[in-house]
């Protein structure tokens, strides 16, 4: 059966909306040390050789190398049209400017299934959640794992259990699911939508939810996060005791920077993207942390 080798953790379709026309857009990796600044094609970054597959390691098993291959992979695709579809909704309402508080929360609902799922299913977080999960179930796998090798699958039975703790994190939505979890909190937030000027430009990023978690008596609340729908618009999601309508907001070229300068700071973000180098280039002066690629045409502005 064939498998698909890259599989993107951010999709092609929403990283195109911060890119040339020719697929292109500026890149600085975080993870490569000093970093270092270089242009990809969308096709070609937040991506990872069968990021979603899990091996069988039993060469007995009938659907070969891995344990469910490729079935991950399309559900996501399923999935990605109508993220899509959600994705444009929300642009649109930043290009209608006063949009109807009833028919935008609909459309703030599926968006956030959308930025759900790209938290859970990001390699720098979902394996931490698979290993929790597994971790919740271990005592009552026991006996399970006494019948798989009764019944010869003892080789596969570890791949088995990870392959399905895999699927509950990417794509359960049942109350008590981390994507449930993220969605409810999200809609219980105050949201504005924000058009960025003619000078600025949004950047995204391997993560492109940004949020920021506070402790609160133990325990980790969401309080704020900011998600760049394209390089054009974004939204921001904050807590607030009374919840408003939501709105439309015109931001001026210091706001644009500063948001994404969320992304320079995020121990979990590992690429900073944008349609040109100049957005990143802003960015920097805002962030805490200083880069090197972008320190000389700081320094010149």
């Amino acid at each position: 059966m064939r498998v698909t080798k890259k599989q993107h953790y951010v999709p092609q379709f929403y990283l195109r909306g911060f890119s040339e026309a020719s697929g292109t857009l500026a890149v600085l990796d975080k993870g490569s040390g000093a970093g270092k600044l270089y242009r990809a094609n969308v096709r070609d970054v937040c991506e990872k050789n069968y990021l979603y597959e899990t091996p069988s390691n039993d060469p007995d098993w009938p659907a070969g190398r891995f344990v469910s291959p490729n079935y991950k992979e399309e559900m996501l695709s399923k999935e990605e049209k109508q993220f899509a579809e959600a994705l444009k909704d929300a642009i649109d309402v930043c290009k209608q400017g006063v949009p109807s508080p009833v028919d935008t929360r609909e459309r703030v609902a599926e968006l956030s299934h959308f930025i759900a799922s790209l938290i859970v299913r990001n390699p720098e977080v979902f394996p931490s959640f698979v290993s929790d999960v597994i971790s919740s179930c271990e005592n009552s796998l026991q006996d399970c794992e006494q019948d798989a090798k009764e019944h010869g699958f003892g080789k596969v039975y570890p791949g088995l259990v990870e392959d399905i703790a895999v699927f509950h994190m990417l794509f359960g939505k049942n109350e008590g699911s981390s994507r449930a979890a993220i969605v409810n909190d999200l809609m219980k937030m105050e949201y504005r939508f924000i058009v960025a000027p003619e000078d600025a430009a949004f950047a995204t990023s391997s993560l492109p939810a940004s949020p920021f978690v506070q402790e609160i008596g133990g325990l980790c609340r969401l309080e704020d996060l900011y998600f760049p729908l394209s390089s054009e618009s974004a939204i921001v999601f904050v807590r607030h005791p009374r919840v408003r309508l939501p709105s439309v907001v015109k931001a001026d070229k210091r706001i644009v920077d500063k948001l994404n300068a969320r992304f320079f700071d995020a121990n979990t973000v590992r690429r900073v993207m944008a349609r040109d180098e100049q957005a990143l280039v802003d960015a920097c002066v805002h962030a805490r942390s200083e880069w090197p690629p972008l320190s000389a045409a700081r320094s010149m502005r």
